[in-house]
């Protein structure tokens, strides 16, 4: 009885041993329409949609995403003899919400100066740079995403942000020099194949994902050419492997030690 109790305790120390050093997945985000996995809080689109989200989830991990814009306007009223008065609108950079939505190539957002004419409008930098904050429940890293549709140039931006970033009032430059802000570059020329991503290990809660932005990392490449549609994106989660216990032995010989240990007690038994 007591090696039969010898026995199992060693199966269960080095199991444990094992579970600890577990790692994280990848999780691969498809954001096709064919996807019913995602529900979108602002059904079909109208000018009172502004600051829509669509979700999901994938396992315990859930992911929202929304739109966002500098296509903010100063309206100004103008007077052309009395009783005539007539409205200027002026840009003014600050970011507002936009629509967020998806077909076939992916995502694609509409800002509030664009009409929603077809389908065919992407995350571009014409005019109004377009981006989109993705919330994910758990702090992540990028692995790598991929485009299903582009028109003209494909140069992207991205950056990670330590807490919800507030863009009320805010410029994308305002942004990029905020104390929530992490970590930005951009990719140039990224077309159909999959970017890879896995170079660099920042990890964040809070992504922002969008046409090229000189604000974040920016190279002086040009803009207003760039458009696309996000068609998927992998992230990894934080490695649940605990820190290193005060033990003179790495944990591959532990669990070497281990097997030794119940074959030496399986050996006695018979």
């Amino acid at each position: 009885m007591k090696k039969i109790t010898t026995l199992v305790g060693l199966a269960l120390f080095c199991g444990a041993l094992s579970i600890g050093n577990a790692f994280a997945s990848d999780t691969t985000w498809n954001f096709q329409d064919s996807n019913s996995g995602i529900t979108n809080s602002g059904a079909s689109w109208n000018n009172n949609n502004w600051g829509n989200t669509l979700s999901m989830s994938s396992g315990d991990m859930t992911l929202e995403i929304s739109a966002w814009a500098d296509s903010g306007q100063t309206t100004e009223t103008r007077w052309a003899g009395w009783p005539w008065q007539y409205n200027t609108n002026t840009p003014n950079g600050q970011i507002e919400s936009g629509y967020i939505t998806n077909n076939s190539g992916g995502l694609l957002s509409y800002s509030q100066t664009h009409t929603h004419s077809s389908d065919s409008h992407a995350i571009d930098n014409a005019g109004y740079t377009d981006m989109l904050l993705f919330s994910f429940s758990e702090a992540v890293s990028l692995t790598s995403l991929q485009l299903g549709w582009i028109s003209g140039d494909s140069d992207l931006s991205i950056a990670a942000f330590s807490t919800m970033p507030d863009f009320s009032g805010q410029t994308w430059a305002d942004v990029a020099i905020s104390d929530a802000i992490s970590d930005s570059y951009s990719k140039n020329d990224v077309g159909y194949n999959t970017l890879d991503l896995s170079d660099n290990s920042t990890v964040a809660q809070y992504w922002l994902i969008g046409a090229y932005n000189n604000n974040f990392g920016g190279h002086g490449w040009s803009t207003n050419n760039d458009q696309f549609k996000l068609l998927a994106l992998t992230t990894h989660g934080i490695d649940t492997t605990p820190p290193p216990v005060d033990v003179p032995a790495p944990a591959t010989a532990m669990l070497f030690l281990c097997m030794a240990g119940l074959l030496v007690v399986r050996r006695n038994r018979r």
